[in-house]
């Protein structure tokens, strides 16, 4: 009797750890959508704004990572010297390559996948190197059909409930700067006159 108990307790706490170790794997391919004439978008609904509290971002601390290398490495994006400074010293050196820096607006173009060593733990969620990437013959099929792919990558995590899940935040694509507004330049000094000063 006392060993058909323990054997009921083992085979539960052993189907409860099977089933808090399980893993699953997510891969996610975006892309640019071609312009379309006939492609009428309306961005004048207002939406309520998604719930952050529980996001997991893998990817902004990546590319954070790898520009504050290459800043260290000297990449000319993080250069600080002057041009005299240059002729001098032909070695390239970078400037200072702490947090003061916004890496992430270093880039003119995220990378379409991210760069990552392979892994093959459980011991939190994480994200999959290009060679562990099932989608690239989609991808291909998506390019030759002019598609431009923005974001290709994935990650494997632990289950978990609706509940408890983190939702995952993703960035791609061009880095879109804001234009700086340049003030009108007059050649003609009567011209002042005429222009209304309120803007």
């Amino acid at each position: 009797m006392l060993l058909k108990k323990s054997l009921i307790i083992l085979c539960c706490l052993f189907s409860s750890t099977a089933i808090a170790e399980r893993w699953f794997e997510v891969e996610v391919l975006v892309f640019k959508q071609r312009p379309a004439p006939y492609l009428q978008e309306d961005f004048s609904l207002k939406k309520p704004a998604i719930e952050d509290k529980n996001t997991l971002d893998l990817l902004t601390p990546l590319y954070t990572e790898q520009a504050m290398q290459a800043c260290i490495d000297g990449d000319t994006r993080f250069e600080k010297r002057s041009f005299t400074d240059s002729l001098v010293n032909s070695k390239q050196q970078s400037g200072v390559c702490d947090n003061s820096i916004d890496y992430l607006k270093s880039y003119e173009h995220l990378p379409v996948t991210p760069l990552v060593a392979a892994q093959d733990t459980m011991q939190q969620t994480y994200l999959l190197a290009p060679t562990q990437l099932q989608f690239n013959s989609q991808r291909q099929a998506l390019e030759r059909k002019g598609l431009t792919p923005l974001l290709h990558t994935g990650w494997r995590f632990e289950g978990a409930s609706k509940s408890r899940a983190p939702s995952m935040h993703l960035i791609a694509g061009e880095h879109i700067k804001s234009a700086e507004p340049s003030a009108p330049s007059y050649a003609n000094p009567d011209f002042i006159s005429l222009v209304n000063s309120q803007d």
